[in-house]
Parts: structure tokens; C-alpha cells; sequence
């Protein structure tokens, strides 16, 4: 009776250590993992723009004199203008930086941007006026819709009519802008 005691705590204690080493040895062997993924996405603006130049030189002028412009007389105003769109409706808005300045100094004062190349589909046609910015009419900001993506070219015109003035040089700066409107 006492041997079968014995065996029974011999057997109680061997199945102890067995799963007291087993439950050691299994957690020994749990792998802990872990792991990274990489997310890679190209994001691409919805629209550039590039001035070709960064000042366009007028001719000389007198006071009181009116003048016209165009690619024709003067190059950099063939194609100083570029756009590249990736998505349809971009707006391209136009606003004259320093128009008080400009009113002081001219009576007329208005640049045209006219469309030069414009993409397939396009409502806009190679010679449409898309842009006026004037001191009689328009006012001093205006914008168009770039209602296909693609690229984009734009000519300028400018007419003006000078002041008695005192300043012997005036720079005139407009500043383009690209929006995606809803």
C-alpha cells in the first residue's frame, strides 16, 4: 500500500515536472513576431506653372503716348506663359501686385493672356482672350477655368497709355496662381 502511495506521488511529481518542463520548454519555443510594410504612393500636383521670363522689358516710351504690344513686336511675350494640368477645372487666376502703382502712373493699363495652346476637347480656342487685367474695365484680378488636363501655353498682349509721370521706370508685377476649385 505504502509502494502504491509512493507510485501514485512518484507519478503526481513526474507529471508535475513533465508539465511544469513542457509548459517551460513551450514557451521557450512561442515566437514573438514582428514585421514592417512599407506604404509607397507617387502624388503628383494637380497643376504647374512656369513665366518664362522673369521681366519682360517694354520698349521706351513717351508720356501721354498709347501703345500695343503683342508677340509679334515683342517675343518674350510669345509663349511666356506655361501650364501643365493633371486634372480638368483648374482655375488660373491673375491679380496685378502693386495696382496702385500702375493707376497712378498709366491711364490704360491691361494685359490680355490669350490662349496659345490649349489640350484636345478644350472649350478654350488657340486665340481666345482667357485673361483680362485692366485699369478701365476688368478690374485688377480675374481668372479662367482650365477645363481639360493637359499642357497649356499663353501669349500676352498689353496696351497702354502713359501719364504725365514722374517716375523715369515702373515695374508692373501679376502674379499667376493655380487652384482646384469645387
Amino acid at each position: 500500500m505504502l509502494r502504491k502511495m509512493l507510485d501514485k506521488k512518484l507519478a503526481l511529481v513526474a507529471l508535475l515536472v513533465v508539465a511544469l518542463t513542457t509548459g517551460t520548454l513551450g514557451e521557450a519555443v512561442v515566437l514573438y513576431w514582428t514585421g514592417t510594410q512599407n506604404f509607397k504612393q507617387e502624388i503628383v500636383e494637380v497643376a504647374t506653372g512656369t513665366i518664362v521670363t522673369d521681366t519682360i522689358d517694354l520698349p521706351i516710351t513717351t508720356e501721354g503716348s498709347s501703345e500695343v504690344y503683342t508677340q509679334t513686336e515683342l517675343s518674350d511675350l510669345n509663349k511666356a506663359l506655361h501650364a501643365s494640368t493633371s486634372e480638368v477645372d483648374i482655375t488660373l487666376k491673375c491679380t496685378f501686385d502693386n495696382w496702385e502703382e500702375i493707376s497712378e502712373n498709366y491711364d490704360v493699363y491691361k494685359l490680355e493672356v490669350i490662349a496659345d495652346t490649349v489640350p484636345e476637347n478644350s472649350d478654350i480656342e488657340v486665340g481666345d482672350v482667357v485673361l483680362t487685367l485692366s485699369l478701365c474695365c476688368s478690374g485688377h484680378i480675374d481668372s479662367v477655368v482650365l477645363d481639360e488636363a493637359d499642357e497649356w501655353t499663353f501669349d500676352y498682349r498689353i496696351t497702354i497709355t502713359v501719364k504725365l509721370v514722374e517716375e523715369s521706370e515702373l515695374v508692373v508685377s501679376a502674379i499667376f496662381e493655380f487652384s482646384l476649385e469645387d
